[in-house]
């Protein structure tokens, strides 16, 4: 984990009530960006099913 970057953050926040893509996105850009933490269980979960694995 890279820890919190105060910066990113602040530039990228997250829109109320993203639709799944929009979410996908911005984590996938927090996690290369910032890594404070993991991606979600459940966005995981989604991006699996949507590649079929």
């Amino acid at each position: 984990m890279l820890g919190f970057n105060r910066a990113w953050h602040a530039a990228h926040r997250m829109p109320k009530s993203p639709r799944l893509p929009v979410d996908i996105a911005w984590h996938g850009e927090q996690a290369a960006a910032c890594g404070c933490r993991a991606m979600p269980r459940w966005l995981m979960a989604e991006l699996k099913a949507q590649r079929g694995s």
